[in-house]
Parts: C-alpha cells; sequence; structure tokens
C-alpha cells in the first residue's frame, strides 16, 4: 500500500503568553501521538499554558474527528508576536512599564507511514473510547 504523507498546519496568533513561557509546554509534546498529548496536557491542566495548548489539541482533534489516532505532532513552534506597553502610575509623577507579550503557535501535524506504528495508533485510540465513552471500539 501506498500512503500519502498528509501533513497539516495549524497556527494560532495573539494568544497572551510569553513565547518563554509557552516553549516550556511545548517541548514535552513534541513529536507524539496527538491523543497521547492531549492526555499528557489534561493531566497538568492545572497551569494556564497547558489549557491554552490543551484547548488548540482540542480543536485539531475536533478536525481530524475519527481520524486522529493517525496523527502525530511532527512540528510545534512557538514565535514572538506583538508587545503591548502598558504603564502603572508610581510615585512622584513616575511611571512603571509593563510589558503585555503575545505569541504565535504553529502546530504541525502528519500522518504515520509505518503500519507498526499504525497499529499503536489503533490501540490509543481503544484506550481512548474505553475511558470516555466506556465502549470497545
Amino acid at each position: 500500500m501506498i500512503f500519502k504523507n498528509l501533513i497539516m498546519k495549524y497556527s494560532f496568533d495573539k494568544i497572551l503568553i510569553s513565547p518563554k513561557k509557552l516553549k516550556f509546554f511545548v517541548r514535552t509534546i513534541n513529536n507524539i501521538n496527538i491523543i497521547d498529548a492531549y492526555f499528557f496536557l489534561l493531566n497538568i491542566s492545572s497551569f494556564k499554558k497547558a489549557k491554552i495548548l490543551l484547548n488548540k489539541i482540542k480543536l485539531i482533534i475536533a478536525n481530524l474527528k475519527l481520524k486522529a489516532f493517525l496523527y502525530y505532532i511532527k512540528e510545534i513552534k512557538v514565535t514572538k508576536s506583538i508587545v503591548l506597553i502598558r504603564s502603572q502610575p508610581r510615585a512622584k509623577g513616575r511611571a512603571f512599564k509593563i510589558q503585555r507579550k503575545y505569541s504565535y503557535l504553529t502546530i504541525i501535524v502528519s500522518q504515520y507511514q509505518n503500519s507498526k506504528i499504525k497499529n499503536i495508533a489503533i490501540k490509543n485510540l481503544e484506550r481512548f473510547f474505553t475511558i470516555y465513552f466506556n465502549t470497545n471500539y
């Protein structure tokens, strides 16, 4: 069988978190299955940055529907976006600068090519359905 290597690119802009803070969580979910990334971020979802990434992964899973188990996160890029500068008044007419840094998030998703890896992905899908829907797929 000939499989085409399907690559999809999802880009999200103006996320209100500095790129330095977001890169910490991005490193952990690079090159893994989308559903595994979802479960990992669900476990550490007490952090604001993890919640934002979790919502983006949910959007990708919803877009791929039942084929989500065949895809993995090939690459994630976090780049600097705009910086809003605000000022906080201080004593004696001075002002203190507040920088609100935004970031761009680009997620590149690719399809598995190896059949052994696809079998592992199918087992992950079965685990996903048994946990959330209490049924076997």
